[in-house]
């Protein structure tokens, strides 16, 4: 059975921290080549559902890729969050993908030394038949 994930943490008024009193641009997209790592989609978002009902972090971090082969422009999405153990907390992170190329083109043709980039998970998806689909929120600062 498919199943579906929201994540309280995003709402259309939500800004990531550090971004208040900024101007940015937003943009929402589904991550790309998540099914090419669909075991560690699956294990992030049930990971990070857990975390949401345990007042845990989890959330979704951006990197920058220059050195990838395939394209200088990437932006990988990794997927974090905080596990609990006896003694001590944890934190745990997993690549979910990458934000799409032309998005990807068009950050790094309109930012400047300045800009900052953020993410918030939207939600995500985990299929009948293995596949998986993570949204999210994209900002970017334009100074």
């Amino acid at each position: 059975m498919a199943e579906e994930f929201q994540f309280g943490d995003y709402d259309r008024t939500k800004v990531p921290d550090g971004l208040e009193g900024r101007k940015y641009s937003r943009h929402h997209v589904k991550v790309a080549g998540a099914s090419y790592r669909a075991d560690d989609v699956e294990a992030f978002l049930r990971a990070a559902e857990h975390c949401q009902a345990s007042g845990l972090k989890f959330g979704v971090m951006l990197r920058r890729e220059p050195t990838n082969s395939h394209d200088p422009n990437a932006i990988a999405v990794d997927g974090f969050w905080e596990s609990s153990g006896f003694l001590r907390s944890r934190e745990n992170s997993v690549m979910l993908g990458y934000i799409p190329a032309d998005l990807a083109r068009t950050i790094k043709e309109r930012s400047t030394r300045n800009s900052l980039m953020a993410a918030l998970l939207k939600n995500g998806w985990i299929g009948d038949e293995g596949g998986v689909a993570i949204d999210i929120a994209v900002f970017v600062t334009m100074d």
